[in-house]
């Protein structure tokens, strides 16, 4: 076991795993429980998990999470699932998640600027964008 891991067990029954004063799990299982039974996946303080949901709520309801950027079903099977498998995962792995940060601040820019100019303007541009970033890695 990694000597910056710590193991907390809360009041409550909250069982949360920290590396590095950060909530932290890299075998496979949930960072943190919760006693209502909410389950998390962090890497390196973040939501993340490419092995499916970051987040499995009591009611059974489900959240995709690759690096922080929280991401639907439709696209996590779309840029992650299908790859899990491929003999060149990581590197796949790797630039999947880039491009889900990358479109995740284009959202976040889109948003600030979208009552100042023109929306299809900012959209041309953040899609151009998009491309130039991508095709850099």
């Amino acid at each position: 076991m990694n000597p910056k891991h710590e193991l907390h067990e809360n009041w409550d029954g909250e069982i949360a795993h920290y590396d590095g004063g950060v909530l932290h799990r890299d075998d496979g299982g949930p960072a943190r429980i919760r006693p209502s039974g909410l389950s998390e996946w962090y890497f390196r303080g973040r939501r993340h998990s490419y092995n499916g949901p970051a987040v499995i709520r009591p009611d059974g309801k489900k959240q995709y999470w690759i690096h922080g950027v929280q991401i639907s079903k439709t696209e996590y099977d779309d840029l992650i699932g299908s790859h899990l498998h491929d003999p060149d995962a990581d590197i796949y792995l790797h630039k999947a998640a880039r491009r889900i940060q990358v479109m995740a601040r284009l959202r976040e820019i889109y948003k600030e600027f979208s009552d100042v100019v023109d929306r299809d303007l900012i959209a041309q541009v953040l899609v151009l964008e998009a491309i130039s970033e991508i095709h850099e890695e």
